[in-house]
Parts: C-alpha cells; sequence; structure tokens
C-alpha cells in the first residue's frame, strides 16, 4: 500500500501482491512493477493497482511516481522475442503481412488467454439467460429448467455469472491493452532502428514524414486494433450464442431467422470495410504528403525565410488540409453508417426472431418475451462496438502492409567486423562502390514553392519542395564542405579501384578537390555506399564525428556523455581537448546548458566542438573517422584541436581525417591518401605524395605561413597585440550579450519548457470548449447530442416493452384486432425502424 508519504514499501516475502502501509523514501520508479508477480485474480479486480490509485488520490503523479516497466514489456525482450519470428520474405497464407503472423506468434500466449476470455465472457451470459428465464419462471409460480425452488439461488446464480462475466471482460481487455502496447512500443522501436540502416537507395524511397507516419499513425493503429480486436471474436460468437439459444427455448424458425439476419449484417459490413479501407488508403497518401511538406518547410524555414515564402508554402498545407478533411468526412460517413448497422442489428434480431415465432405459433408468453430480450442482449454490446473494431482491422491492414513493406527495405552493406589483436586495422581490396541513383542530402535543403498548379488526386506527384543545387551559393551554407558531399551524390557516382590498407594506429588523412568521392569513401568504410566488388574489413569499434554534426535536445554534458557512464576525470580531459572548457564559462549554465533541436543555440564551431568531444569520450573506440570537423573552427582552434584531441588523446587509435582546409597539417600525417573523380590518385606518406603533386607543396607552404605566426618579428608582434585587443573587446561584448540573454533567459525560464499541465478535475468550461470547435454554439450541441441518446433511449425501452404488454394481452386478441399476431409485428417492425432515426442523429 502507499506510505504516507506517498510511496511503498514490499511486504515480507510471500506469495502474495500485497503492500504495507509504511513510511518511505523509496519511490515508485525504484521499486520492481508489482504486474510482473500479480496473479489474475488481482489483475482482474484491478487490485495490483492500489497503491498508485491510493497516491494519485492523495497528490499529482510525477514521473518519478510510476513504476518500471516489466522486464517481459521492455523493447529489448519483445525484439528478441520478435526476431525468432519475423520472416521478412516469406508468403503466409491470405496474403497476411508477415510483421503480424510474427506479431500473432511473438504474443500467442496472450492472445490465447484474451480468446478464452471472449468464451467465457459470452458464455455467463449466456447462463445469465437461463437463468433469467428461471427466475421469471419462478416469479410466475412455474416449475424452472434448474429444478431450483428457492428464490435466492437464483439470485445468487444470476449474480455469480454477473460477477464472472464483468471479470473476465476486464481481464481480456487489460491483457489486450497491454499486448497492444507492446505492440506499438515494439513497432516503433523496429521501424527507428529500420531508419538508421536504411540505404541510399532505400531513403530515396520513404521520406521524413512518411517514416513520422510509420511511427506515430500507423503503430497507433496496430494498438487499436489490438484493443478493439475481442470485439470481433465477441461479436460474431455472442450472435451465434444468442441464435443457438433462441434454437433451444422457442423453435428453429425463429434461430433461422436470426441468422439470416446475421449473414445479411456479416456482407454487408464486408462490404463497407472494403469502402473504408480504400478510403483510408487515400487519406493515409494525403497525411503522407502533409507530414512530408510541413517537417521540410520547417526544416528548410531559413531559407523560406530569406525568401518571402510563407504564404506560398501556407496555402500548399492549407490545400493538402483540405484533401485532407474533405477525405476524412466521407471516411466518417462511411463509418457512421456501418455503426448504426450494426448498432440497431440486435433490434433487428429479436424483431425477426419474434415475428417468426408469433406468426407460427400465433401467441407468446410474458416469460418467453423477456427470454427473448435478455437472449438480444448477450450480443447488442459486443455488436455495437463491432463496427470500430472493424473499422480498427481495415486500418491496422493497410498500416502492417506499410510496416512490413519499410522492414523490408534494403539496408547499408555489411562491414566484416574482426574481433582480433589486430583492433582498428582497415583492409580494402579492389573496392567499387556506388550510389544507387540520386540520394537525397539532408544536410543542404533548398526549398522552392511550386509554381505549376498540382492535381489533389495525384499528391504523390506533387513537387512542392525540390533539392535543387544550381540555386545555392556558397555564402548561404554555414559549412562549405557540405558541397562536397552534394557532388558526390550525383547521379551513378562511383569509387572506383578502391584498395586501400591501413595499420592500427595510424593517421590517414583524405584530400582532394570538391567532389572528388572524399565524403564517399568515407561511407563506403562505414556501410553507407552499397559496395558493388571487393572486399571490406574493420577490426575493432568505430567512433564517427560527420560533417553536418547531430545535437539532440538535451544539456551539453548529455550530448557528449550520450547515454555513457560519467567519469569526472576523463570528462574533463575531454572539455580541455576539445576546447570546450572556455565556452562553458559563457554559456549560461555551463555543461548543465540546454541545448536546443539541431543545437540551434549554437554555433557551427561549438556543434563540431561538441561532436568531437562525443567520440573522444567513447570508451574502447578503436577506429576514429572525422569527415571534416575542422572546417567549422577557426586555425588556432583546429590546431589545439589536432594537437589535444587527435594526436593527443586519440594517438592510439586508427585514425581517418578528411581536409578541406587546414593543410599545414598534412606533415603530420602517417598515410595521404588523394582522391580525383571517385579515384584513388595517390597515397603514401607526404612526401611521397608531394613527390607525384609537386604543386601541392605551394599551397601548404602559403597556408603554414599565413597560419602560423613567427614570434620573433616585431611587427607581427605589435600585430598580434592589436589582434588580442580586438578579440578582447569583441570578448567583452560577446560576453555582456551572453549576459542580458541569460538575464532574459532566466525570467523567461529554461529553453525548453515543461508542457502547462491542469491539475484537479476537467471543469465544464473545457467540455464547452471541445463542443465549440464544431462551429456551432456548445451548449446546443451539447443539448442536440443529450436528446438524441434520450430519445434513442425511449425508443429502445419501447421496443423491449412491446413484446411484454402484448403478451400481457394475449387474451384480449379475440376481441381486440390491435392485440392480432399480423398487427402485433405490424407495430413492432414499426417501432424498430423508427428507432433508427434518433440512432442516426446522435
Amino acid at each position: 500500500m502507499a506510505g504516507n508519504d506517498g510511496h511503498y514499501v514490499e511486504s515480507s516475502p510471500t506469495n502474495s501482491t500485497n503492500f504495507i502501509a509504511k513510511p518511505s523514501r523509496t519511490q515508485f520508479s525504484q521499486v520492481p512493477n508489482p504486474l510482473a508477480k500479480a496473479s489474475i485474480p488481482s489483475i482482474a479486480l484491478a487490485q495490483w493497482m492500489q497503491p498508485m490509485i491510493s497516491l494519485g488520490s492523495r497528490q499529482v503523479l510525477e514521473l518519478d511516481d510510476m513504476w518500471p516497466v516489466c522486464p517481459s514489456d521492455a523493447c529489448e525482450s519483445l525484439e528478441t522475442r520478435f526476431k525468432r519470428h519475423y520472416e521478412p520474405h516469406r508468403s503466409h497464407v491470405f496474403g497476411l503481412s508477415p510483421v503480424f503472423v510474427a506479431y500473432m506468434k511473438t504474443f500467442q500466449v496472450q492472445i490465447t488467454v484474451v480468446f478464452m476470455g471472449c468464451v467465457v465472457y459470452v458464455l455467463a451470459l449466456g447462463l445469465q439467460t437461463y437463468v433469467t428465464k428461471a427466475l421469471l419462471e419462478f416469479l410466475n409460480g412455474e416449475e424452472n429448467g434448474f429444478g431450483i425452488e428457492d428464490g435466492y439461488w437464483l439470485v445468487a446464480m444470476m449474480t455469480g455469472s454477473s460477477l464472472v462475466a464483468v471479470c473476465a471482460l476486464n481481464y481480456l481487455f487489460f491483457v489486450a491493452s497491454r499486448i497492444g502496447t507492446n505492440m506499438r512500443s515494439l513497432t516503433m522501436s523496429l521501424v527507428y532502428e529500420k531508419a538508421l540502416r536504411l540505404s541510399s537507395a532505400a531513403r530515396q524511397e520513404y521520406t521524413t514524414g512518411e517514416i513520422l507516419t510509420l511511427m506515430s499513425v500507423d503503430t497507433e493503429r496496430v494498438f487499436t486494433a489490438m484493443v478493439q480486436g475481442p470485439w470481433l471474436v465477441m461479436g460474431p460468437l455472442a450472435f451465434m450464442v444468442s441464435c443457438i439459444l433462441i434454437g433451444f427455448l422457442f423453435d428453429l424458425y425463429s434461430a433461422l431467422a436470426g441468422a439470416v439476419v446475421l449473414i445479411a449484417v456479416m456482407v454487408i459490413s464486408i462490404q463497407q470495410g472494403d469502402r473504408i479501407a480504400e478510403l483510408q488508403r487515400r487519406l493515409l497518401r494525403v497525411i503522407d504528403e502533409r507530414v512530408k511538406v510541413t517537417s521540410e518547410t520547417l526544416q528548410g524555414i531559413r531559407v523560406m525565410k530569406f525568401y518571402a515564402w510563407e504564404d506560398s508554402l501556407a496555402q500548399r498545407v492549407e490545400k493538402l488540409r483540405v484533401k485532407e478533411v474533405s477525405l476524412l468526412r466521407k471516411f466518417h460517413s462511411y463509418q457512421v453508417v456501418n455503426t448504426v448497422m450494426l448498432f440497431i442489428t440486435p433490434t433487428f434480431l429479436s424483431g425477426a426472431t419474434l415475428g417468426v415465432f408469433v406468426l407460427i405459433n400465433h401467441t407468446i408468453t410474458v416469460v418467453e418475451a423477456f427470454t427473448l430480450v435478455a437472449m438480444v442482449n448477450i450480443s447488442r454490446a459486443a455488436l455495437n462496438q463491432l463496427p470500430l473494431a472493424i473499422g480498427g482491422l481495415s486500418k491496422a491492414k493497410i498500416a502492417y502492409t506499410r510496416i512490413d513493406a519499410f522492414l523490408s527495405s534494403s539496408e547499408v552493406s555489411t562491414i566484416t567486423v574482426k574481433d582480433t589483436a589486430d583492433r582498428g586495422r582497415i583492409s580494402i581490396r579492389e573496392g567499387v562502390f556506388e550510389w544507387p541513383g540520386n540520394p537525397t542530402v539532408s544536410d543542404i535543403i533548398v526549398v522552392t514553392p511550386a509554381l505549376e498548379e498540382t492535381d489533389d488526386d495525384n499528391l504523390d506527384k506533387a513537387a512542392f519542395f525540390s533539392i535543387d543545387t544550381p540555386k545555392v551559393e556558397n555564402n548561404e551554407i554555414e559549412n562549405p564542405a557540405l558541397l562536397q558531399a552534394q557532388h558526390e551524390v550525383k547521379q551513378g557516382f562511383q569509387l572506383r579501384g578502391v584498395n586501400l590498407e591501413i595499420e592500427s594506429g595510424s593517421l590517414v588523412m583524405i584530400v582532394g578537390t570538391v567532389g572528388a568521392g572524399k565524403s564517399s569513401l568515407i561511407n563506403a568504410i562505414l556501410g553507407g555506399m552499397p559496395r558493388t566488388t571487393g572486399e571490406l574489413e574493420i577490426g575493432g569499434r568505430v567512433a564517427y564525428v560527420s560533417q553536418d554534426t547531430w545535437i539532440r535536445n538535451a544539456t551539453l554534458r548529455d550530448n557528449i556523455l550520450f547515454e555513457q557512464d560519467y567519469d569526472a576525470g576523463r570528462y574533463e580531459q575531454v572539455l580541455d581537448a576539445s576546447q570546450l572548457a572556455m565556452d562553458l564559462k559563457a554559456l549560461p549554465n555551463g555543461d548543465s546548458t540546454e541545448i536546443g533541436e539541431r543545437g540551434i543555440n549554437l554555433s557551427g564551431g561549438q556543434k563540431a566542438r561538441v561532436a568531437i568531444a562525443r567520440a573522444m569520450y567513447r570508451a574502447g573506440t578503436d577506429v576514429l573517422i572525422l569527415d571534416d570537423p575542422l572546417s567549422a573552427v577557426d586555425p588556432h582552434v583546429a590546431h589545439a584541436i589536432f594537437d589535444k584531441c587527435i594526436a593527443g588523446m586519440a594517438g592510439d587509435q586508427t585514425r581517418l581525417l578528411v581536409l578541406n582546409s587546414h593543410y599545414d597539417l598534412l606533415d603530420r600525417a602517417d598515410h595521404i591518401v588523394m582522391m580525383n573523380d571517385g579515384v584513388i590518385v595517390a597515397q603514401g606518406s607526404y612526401q611521397d605524395v608531394l613527390t607525384q603533386f609537386p604543386h601541392l607543396g605551394a599551397p601548404i607552404t602559403t597556408i603554414k605561413e599565413d597560419t602560423v605566426e613567427p614570434v620573433s618579428s616585431t611587427g607581427n608582434d605589435i600585430d598580434t597585440i592589436k589582434q588580442d585587443q580586438v578579440i578582447g573587446k569583441r570578448t567583452d561584448e560577446a560576453q555582456s550579450t551572453v549576459k542580458a540573454e541569460t538575464e532574459k533567459q532566466d525570467k523567461a525560464g529554461r529553453l525548453i519548457r515543461a508542457e502547462d499541465r491542469v491539475k484537479g478535475k476537467v471543469g465544464g468550461r473545457v467540455y464547452k470548449t471541445y463542443f465549440d470547435e464544431t462551429g456551432f454554439n456548445g451548449l446546443v450541441v451539447i443539448f442536440v447530442i443529450v436528446a438524441a441518446y434520450c430519445a434513442g433511449q425511449a425508443a429502445r425501452t419501447v421496443v423491449d416493452w412491446w413484446p411484454g404488454h402484448w403478451a400481457r394481452n394475449m387474451p384480449r386478441r379475440g376481441v381486440d384486432p390491435t392485440y392480432s399476431p399480423h398487427s402485433v409485428c405490424g407495430i413492432s417492425g414499426f417501432l424498430r425502424f423508427a428507432q433508427c432515426y434518433p440512432l442516426v442523429a446522435r
């Protein structure tokens, strides 16, 4: 039980899952989840949740008040089980998705439990109808089918069957919800991991918007289908049990009439489901395009603002949204028709059964009339939920197909990683690597509004954005080295005849003109560029620093540690070597400063140094690959990073350094690789390369003269002093600016503030605001909905009341023609059709 301070401790070791009310400082997040050892009755009655419920009744629940996830529900455990059953290229019966089949096998035990719960629930309801009939016979002084003469026993049987039905229903939906949650988290994990392994060709097929839709919309549909799935079993099962009981308690013809209604409803529902599925496919295409346009707009917001394209792009997004809303209206119209049809099915089932029975037997007793109502009520709840389940199944079918296609996409080529004593060695023999098409370069995004009108029905062909290389000027790109990556991914670019042997612990520098293939060579080593022929081997673990640094929304320390354990000594050493120590003094909260998405509040040089620090901090690295990170920093900072990081801390690692500047560092390389048009034109020591290409010496000498400051020159000393004064002045101005920004930020709060959270119960104003969003007055909408529900319930009550009323007035049928069999059937049919109007309205 929860303690006085809102926490709990477990009782002495027993087989029970009870808790002792005792003050404790232990938080829920620090103790095992009681669900892992909860019994079936505890789950069915939600007793295991009592400590959390008690705590929530006294205080607002926070993240630390949540139990950790059960080990069996963790993504790592789920992935291990899933991969044992997943066969992506195997054909299955009925064209089932391999992902769906793998899920069924992964959770087959839990799904069997859900199925058994459905059977128990329906059978318990069937027993209730027998008990109801026996109770009515007891009240009318007749002998009941159980032969029980004590009414209390019948009441106890009614209570027991109801309790069993409720507990079975709660338990099966709890298990179904748990399975659905696991499926959702597992699907998100699989899609995320697959996105990291996609080949360059596969990345062309899937936009960011499509991947986001897979991880949000499609995963939610997988969850919803599993949660609503039990109704797909209970609906037809309850309908069949109702027909069987009608056949036993009434006659075969009445049961056949009910079966005809069932078959007709199922056929129409399947046809409606196909229409809904087709609309869903069209809707998903529009949603994908809208998410893609919105995502790319935000990604290229700098260029959009620069060219003042806000209105044009906003119109594109609004146009997509109008199309989406139109399809949503049509989609929900089909769903409403399907829902109403299945909702009134129990009513027409009882009407068909009653009509056939009365027309054949010309009479019905009060007991038979109310027993018929009880039998129909077995399937009422299940059939009311069946349309949602059918809709969820049709959506999930599309989602599974999309997820399966994504997971079956090609991945980066496999690299042979040898865990041997020769760690850090890289070997490429007769390697040929080729970009398969025109890979998208996320580093350079030029957003251009389409000038031509596009057809809404062919949204996938609309060119809302384009990556247009000629329109990009050098001064528009923060890091000019990114131009190299753009040129290297042109159509059909190849690395040909690559032979490279890099010894463990050596420093290799890769140079060449823009578009020569330097970044492509790095991608080939990392497995990003598909290998056509040849062999590639890497010994040990690899750390990589890309041109376009990746920074996440977290503190600066978290960006450096990157889920590694904190080592104060190594951390300080890394900060000093990567030249970040001075930056921490300028940041508002030091290394606890929160960094925005994509490092928005850091300069290009700071982001590069954070990426270098992350690679330096990572323990156990054998190969360090740096794709020109020094271009983003000043010359003196680049030299310091090279001395302390690349040649210092990482001195015992194999290092590959791409250079587009700072060529004065070339003479410190153990091995130099010179690229030109995808071919290694020279490699060897600095003197070897300089001998083959003497013209490399002049620029390097010039760079050295411009970069290294002679300390013996008086004039240069004076210039240095003046420069230091200017730098000092700028530093003071920068510190003043940082201080002002810090004070401003302190007033405004953190960079990413906590989401507004309303505590307590939901007020009436919230409901009114919700209904106001319909476009009408919220109070009027609420009144209309309540009135429709009242009218529908009144119509249902009259429909259920009429058979009993007619049975009680059977003696008058010879006098009053109102109570003749044909009149009864006519009035009953009229009431049932009249019941449809309030159902459609609500």
